[in-house]
């Protein structure tokens, strides 16, 4: 495994769970980056700005949202991830859940690319030959 990889990942898990999204962005994620996801209903393509806002959105929405990630596999500069959000919905919600398996490039300590896709089969096939 690609230690320093997967040390990005689980920093930026550690980031959002503390709820330091602005340090995740700016120490963790490359100026040009691209977020891609994948899923049938997924959101567009998005720059590092737009991760920004998207990440800080989950706050307001989840107060207690709370990210879990499990690296399965880091091919090459690539981190395949399983990623489970959870919490309880604003405003006297009920419980929120949300997984998906994630494929994260890091080149030179930084985030360049994050696809997102529907589940570990998808994500794994994307980064095999």
């Amino acid at each position: 495994m690609s230690t320093e990889n997967v040390r990005v990942v689980l920093r930026g898990a550690d980031l959002f769970n503390a709820g330091d999204v602005d340090a995740m962005i700016d120490e963790l994620w490359s100026p040009s980056a691209v977020y891609a996801d994948h899923r049938p209903i997924g959101w567009e393509t998005m720059d590092r700005e737009q991760v920004r806002e998207l990440n800080r959105s989950a706050f307001s929405v989840v107060a207690d949202v709370h990210r879990q990630t499990t690296v399965i596999a880091d091919p090459g500069d690539s981190v395949v991830a399983l990623v489970r959000f959870s919490g309880h919905a604003a405003a006297g919600g009920g419980e929120v859940e949300l997984e998906y398996a994630e494929v994260t490039v890091v080149r030179d300590g930084l985030i360049v690319r994050r696809d997102i896709y529907a589940d570990r089969d998808e994500a794994l096939g994307s980064v095999t030959p």
